[in-house]
């Protein structure tokens, strides 16, 4: 595959899945063998069900999810992008043991994903977690005192 064609798989993968939340074209765009290294998660860091169900839990938790790229790039086999993950916090989740908030967020992410014959077979992320803490009132914001 071409860098323009991984670009293309990836887009797809961020406006059909994440923004159209349609898990039914996963089977076309992800390996059946895929890695997630960015799921906290380890029971469901391996294989296609693994990665289809971190995915659903994280659409539960943000019905109306949005990812808006503002960068991208690629080499090779990898894509990356950089973006904001918006949304309102409604479900459980999307870290373990937390609970709906009902607050709307809005989160910096850098995704980079390998890609082999066409399908994702890696996703690692660095996300700001402690942000989307703060945001949901569950950790103290700078300047704030915990209660």
């Amino acid at each position: 595959m071409t860098i323009l064609e991984n670009k293309t798989i990836v887009r797809r993968w961020v406006d059909e899945v994440l923004n159209k939340h349609d898990l039914s074209v996963l089977g076309s765009l992800v390996m059946p063998d895929v890695v997630n290294h960015a799921v906290l998660v380890a029971e469901l860091r391996y294989g296609f069900e693994n990665f289809k169900r971190a995915i659903g839990a994280l659409l539960v938790a943000f019905p109306d999810h949005h990812m808006e790229i503002e960068d991208m790039g690629a080499e090779e086999d990898k894509v990356w992008y950089r973006g904001t993950r918006s949304g309102t916090h409604l479900g459980p989740g999307p870290l373990p043991g937390i609970k709906p908030s009902g607050k709307y967020v809005a989160v910096q992410h850098i995704h980079i994903l390998r890609l082999e014959n066409g399908k994702i077979a890696d996703h690692w992320a660095i996300r700001d977690d402690l942000g989307f803490l703060q945001q949901i009132g569950l950790f103290p914001a700078p300047g704030q005192r915990s209660s």
